[in-house]
Parts: structure tokens; C-alpha cells; sequence
């Protein structure tokens, strides 16, 4: 068993692909990379499993748990984390899993994805994968993942929005949060972070590089969603947390139904 563990444990789309990449090319780290550790999690991901035929045990269950046994058993941890404005976070989502989104068969599109998204929201399901994603899976992740099994809450104290990325410190564990819209300066943080020096990161696991790429970028240009749906994700407490006024205000534009205002 490692004596430091460098854990990239994140909800996923927000560049973990690409630092576990960088910092398996580095070499000298015991790299972990996992979505999930919490029994909550693990529990409404093996009911959602179980009600569609899905196996509950094995594979990523299996990982998880033991990556989470590496993590107490460590006598230092280093954590990379992250954050996504919500609206790209959740279509990145479901061009990584469309099948459970929007049903076997379905075409990606961006009037499917909104429905599901707003559907979810008004008239959350059980065994419904956008319900479970969005009412319980992203939206309490740093507090049921992050803050209960190591005592790092990140939405404790200011974040420093401009730059994108914050160092946090609890116990044997430190934290690096750094934002996918601020992964141009993710060599810098780890560089400070892991007191090793960084170059570029790479591209990897990006949707417009799946099979659905040509569908993912179409949906992305044309996405929108009613002004109270964005409302409601932009009241996630992370997204209140880690994005200023500013950003969010941009956001809604970006993504709102109806158009800005003159």
C-alpha cells in the first residue's frame, strides 16, 4: 500500500481524463481515478443498476471500494477535483452515456436532451438516470463524496473565480479544485500542487472525439432550455459556490430559450 496516494475523484467531463494522462506520462505516482466512494452513491447507483438488469457488483463498484480502503489505509493523500458550468457538464454526460439518457435507439439531439433535463427536474423518477444524475448524483457530490469522506468542504470559503483553481487542506488530505474552464492552467496548479513541474495537458475523452461527436457538437450549438430549468441548476450550491454572478449571468444567456434582452 502507498504511502502518498494521488486520487483524481471527480463526478466526470471535467478533464480527469486528461490529468490522470498527464500524470501517468510523469510516471512516479500511484494514480487513482474514481467518481464515486461514498455508500450513498454506491447504493443508488447498484438500485438503478439492479432495476435495469444492470450488474451491482464488479467492475467499477468493486474499484471504487477499493480505491476508497487505498485512500484510508494512506498515510497522505493528494486529491484532484473539479467543477463544469452545469449546462455543458450534463450534455458532455450524455454524449458519454446516451443509451441510459435518452434510450436505446434514440437520436442525440438537442430537444431530446432538454426534455430529459427538464423532465428530471419537474417530475424526477425513480430508476430514471437523469433524475438520479441530477437530483442527487452532481448536485450534493462535494458535500456526500468530497467533504464526508475527507473533511475538505470546498464550499466553505470564497473561490478565487478568476483564476479557477483553489488548494485546500484537511487532515492528511490536500485537495486541488481546479474548474474545466480554467484546464489551460491545470500544469501550473499541479505543478504547485504536486511540487513537480507540469507541461501542457493533453486533449483526451473529449465528446467531440466519440462516435457521436458530429450529433454532440450540433446538439451544443443548439441547446437551450427555459430561463426557470437554468435557474434551478444555477441554484446547485456548488455552482453558487465555485461560478461568480458574472459567470452564471453569461451562462443563462448562453443557454436560455428566450433570448437576451436588448
Amino acid at each position: 500500500m502507498a504511502d502518498h496516494l494521488v486520487l483524481i475523484y471527480q463526478f466526470g467531463k471535467v478533464g480527469s481524463t486528461a490529468i490522470k494522462t498527464l500524470l501517468t506520462a510523469e510516471g512516479g505516482f500511484d494514480v487513482r481515478h474514481v467518481h464515486f466512494m461514498s455508500d450513498a452513491n454506491r447504493r443508488l447507483f447498484q438500485d438503478f443498476s439492479a432495476h435495469h438488469g444492470r450488474p451491482t457488483t464488479g467492475g467499477a463498484f468493486d474499484a471504487y471500494a477499493e480505491t476508497r480502503r487505498a485512500m484510508e489505509a494512506a498515510q497522505s493523500v493528494s486529491i484532484i477535483t473539479g467543477a463544469r458550468d452545469i449546462v455543458p457538464l450534463t450534455l458532455s454526460n450524455v454524449v458519454q452515456n446516451p443509451e441510459i439518457w435518452l434510450g436505446a435507439g434514440c437520436e442525440l439531439t438537442a430537444a431530446a436532451v432538454a426534455a430529459e433535463i427538464e423532465g428530471a427536474l419537474t417530475a424526477p423518477r425513480p430508476h430514471h438516470y437523469p433524475s438520479i444524475y441530477l437530483n442527487h448524483f452532481i448536485r450534493r457530490w462535494f458535500d456526500v463524496e468530497l467533504r464526508a469522506l475527507t473533511g475538505v468542504d470546498v464550499l466553505a470559503s470564497p473561490f478565487p473565480t478568476e483564476r479557477g483553481y483553489q488548494i485546500y487542506r484537511a487532515g492528511k488530505t490536500q485537495a486541488l479544485l481546479i474548474r474545466h474552464e480554467n484546464m489551460a492552467a491545470a500544469p501550473a496548479a499541479l505543478s504547485a500542487f504536486l511540487d513537480r513541474e507540469f507541461n501542457a495537458l493533453p486533449s483526451a475523452n473529449t465528446g467531440a472525439t466519440k462516435p457521436l461527436g458530429a450529433a454532440y457538437e450540433r446538439a451544443k450549438r443548439e441547446l437551450r432550455l427555459a430561463p426557470e430549468f437554468l435557474s434551478t441548476l444555477q441554484r446547485f450550491p456548488w455552482m453558487q459556490a465555485l461560478y461568480s454572478d458574472e459567470e452564471r449571468a453569461r451562462s443563462a444567456r448562453r443557454w436560455s430559450l428566450e433570448p437576451a434582452a436588448p
